[in-house]
């Protein structure tokens, strides 16, 4: 059985690196803090109103999911994980 990383307790403490979803990391220029973020994968991405809303209220805002949670979600795909 697969493992996934716990959840921070306090919301301060949210990887900003790593897809609230999967907890893999998200691959965000932004969040990385690389000379370019608008190179970032999801700048050339559409975000459908239902992806939003699959993001936990306590990460909205505060870090991005990864392509591969995207394109689940829009391949009707995903798993909302417990």
């Amino acid at each position: 059985m697969e493992t996934r990383p716990a959840e921070p307790e306090d919301e301060a403490l949210v990887d900003q690196t790593t897809c609230p979803l999967c907890r893999q990391p998200n691959q965000c220029a932004y969040a990385a803090k690389l000379s370019d973020a608008n190179a970032c994968w999801c700048t050339r991405e559409s975000f459908p109103e239902r992806v939003l809303k699959s993001i936990p209220k306590k990460y909205a805002g505060k870090t991005c999911i990864c392509q591969s949670c995207l394109q689940a979600i829009r391949a009707n795909t995903f798993l909302q994980l417990p």
